[in-house]
């Protein structure tokens, strides 16, 4: 069942950043200076720089009140994505885990398919499909593995529109003429 606020449609536009939502944990999407991006989650990254900053000051108590302001305004979610433009994504990446802060790298389609992990577990299927010829399209396989009852894969994708005529004459009962006037009326997905 899906909860009613995620049902309802969004207002305004949407944040360039993951999640931002007091129901969920705070994930900002953040550039890194390599311009690749990162998911960190916020909270977490803000408490383990006030943890730091914390130590610098109990360390270091003859430092200028102006660098103790500059330390903890680093831990202000604002100044977060200046923090995190400063150095390239395999630091954040390495250096968030060292002191468990979640994050992870943002992949493109060609990086999620060439991990390790995805590679392992075979999750790349390559299939015919009418409209990759004479390649076959690469798509995502089921996780779910049974040793019982492998999934078999029969038919690639359907194209839009390729089964409205079965669904529509199966579930609803339309007849080839209601069928034709739909399509007239344009409010078949096509014609």
């Amino acid at each position: 069942m899906v909860s009613s606020w995620a049902r309802q449609p969004p207002r305004g536009p949407a944040p360039p950043f993951g999640v931002v939502d007091p129901r969920i944990v705070d994930v900002r999407r953040l550039s890194c200076a390599t311009g690749e991006g990162v998911d960190v989650e916020v909270q977490a990254l803000a408490i383990n720089l006030k943890k730091l900053a914390a130590e610098v000051i109990e360390l270091m108590p003859e430092l200028p009140a102006a660098a103790t302001e500059l330390i903890e305004s680093i831990t202000d979610p604002g100044h977060l994505a200046d923090l995190i433009a400063a150095h390239p994504i395999h630091h954040w990446v390495e250096g968030l885990a060292k002191v468990n802060v979640p994050c992870g790298p943002i992949n493109t389609v060609d990086q999620v398919f060439a991990e390790p992990q995805v590679q392992a577990r075979e999750m790349v299927l390559g299939m015919s499909h009418p409209l990759a010829h004479p390649d076959p399209v690469r798509l995502i396989a089921s996780p779910i593995r049974m040793s019982g009852t492998p999934v078999s894969y029969r038919n690639p994708p359907p194209l839009l529109g390729q089964h409205t005529d079965e669904v529509l004459g199966d579930l609803l009962g339309l007849g080839e003429d209601e069928l034709a006037g739909l399509r007239r009326r344009q409010h078949h997905p096509y014609r």
